[in-house]
Order: C-alpha cells, then sequence, then structure tokens
C-alpha cells in the first residue's frame, strides 16, 4: 500500500513549562490590566458625581446667603402748613429699584402742589385735592441703587379776601368766598408699587431699559 500521497500531519509537542508561565502570565497580565481600567473608570466616574456635588452644594449655599428679589411697597408721606417739605426713599446698596406702579392721594389748598423726582428729574406732578395714579405697563422705571425717589409737597394757600363784606339780613357781615373755611394743612402721600433687584449675584437680572 502507497502511502506517499498522504498529507504530512505535524504534531505539535509538550509545551515546555517555561512557554506555559509565559502564557499564563501574559494572560494574569491581560486581565490585571482590564481590572485596572474597569476600575479606573469605575472611580473617575465617581469622583465625577462627587464634584458635581460638590458644586451643587457650593451653589445652594451662595444662593442661600445672596441677596433675592422682593416686592417693595413704600408709602411717602409729607404734611406742612406751609413752604416746602419733602420725604424720600434711598434704594438700598447692591439693589435698583424697579417701580411698577405709583398712586398718590393729596389733600389741601388747590394752589398746592406735589411732585415726585428721582435722581434725574421729576416723573410725575399734580395739584393738591386731586388723586393721582400710573402704572408702567411695559417696562418699569429703574431707579439705581443708592439713588432717591422723592415727594415734594408745596403749600400754598389761597389770597384772602379784601375789602368790606356786605351785610347779610342779620346785619352779620357774609363771608367772602374765598374767607370761607378752606383746608390750611397740605398732605400728600404717594405709594411706590415695584421690585427691588439684586445688581449682582444668582438673583440678578438685566435691566429692562436704560434706569431713570
Amino acid at each position: 500500500m502507497d502511502l506517499t500521497c498522504r498529507p504530512q500531519v505535524k504534531t505539535q509537542g509538550p509545551v515546555s513549562p517555561r512557554r506555559l508561565a509565559a502564557a499564563t502570565a501574559r494572560g494574569e497580565g491581560s486581565r490585571k490590566e482590564e481590572r485596572r481600567e474597569r476600575e479606573a473608570r469605575k472611580t473617575k466616574k465617581e469622583e465625577g458625581k462627587k464634584e458635581e456635588e460638590r458644586k451643587k452644594e457650593k451653589k445652594e449655599k451662595e444662593e442661600e446667603k445672596a441677596p433675592k428679589q422682593k416686592t417693595l411697597l413704600k408709602p411717602l408721606s409729607v404734611t406742612t402748613r406751609s413752604g416746602s417739605k419733602e420725604a424720600k426713599y434711598t434704594v438700598p446698596k447692591g439693589y435698583e429699584f424697579r417701580l411698577n406702579e405709583v398712586s398718590v392721594t393729596a389733600t389741601g389748598p388747590t394752589t398746592g402742589t406735589w411732585q415726585l423726582t428721582a435722581h434725574q428729574g421729576r416723573f410725575a406732578n399734580g395739584a393738591l385735592g386731586k388723586q393721582y395714579q400710573h402704572t408702567w405697563k411695559d417696562t418699569p422705571y429703574v431707579v439705581p441703587s443708592g439713588k432717591t425717589v422723592s415727594l415734594a409737597v408745596t403749600c400754598t394757600k389761597p389770597p384772602t379776601g379784601s375789602g368790606t363784606p356786605k351785610p347779610t339780613g342779620s346785619g352779620i357781615p357774609a363771608p367772602t368766598a374765598s374767607a370761607e373755611a378752606a383746608p390750611d394743612t397740605c398732605t400728600a402721600t404717594a405709594m411706590l408699587n415695584g421690585l427691588l433687584v439684586p445688581t449682582k449675584g444668582p438673583f440678578s437680572s438685566p435691566p429692562p431699559h436704560k434706569a431713570a
């Protein structure tokens, strides 16, 4: 029987202990490297979470201490019997006052007047004895930090009558129209309604328009 055409089958001899140990070491080293990479990824992820928690805690502490927006309903009242007198409100440091609405109640001689001014001049005025109200619908009237809103009242009394009063039927002179009872005290109260907004910090916001 001719066996010359059969393919030669190479048989691998026994692996030497040294080669087996080297292969085992390589496999073990690869597995250790994979474990180190997994642990490194896990550690990095945990550190990322801790950093996010630290940032969140820091932000919460800053917000807790930071000045916040607050509604302000501030009355200004003036009473005088002659001349001029005023009452003032100064915007606190670190805030701006965004005035949304103002209403004024004023009593006294009709010749008396009142006026509201901010740091750049008058923005409302009227005569005593008349009610006044104004609302800034689109954008508030902004008064910057440290600036003042003032209510001033000028008490000007009407002139007294002149000449001799005409006698009445009872012989008692009748009072003239200007001498009749009239208010002799000038009083005005302005109610300022708006929002105090921090100029810095997490609760600040851009002004809706140029400050007054």
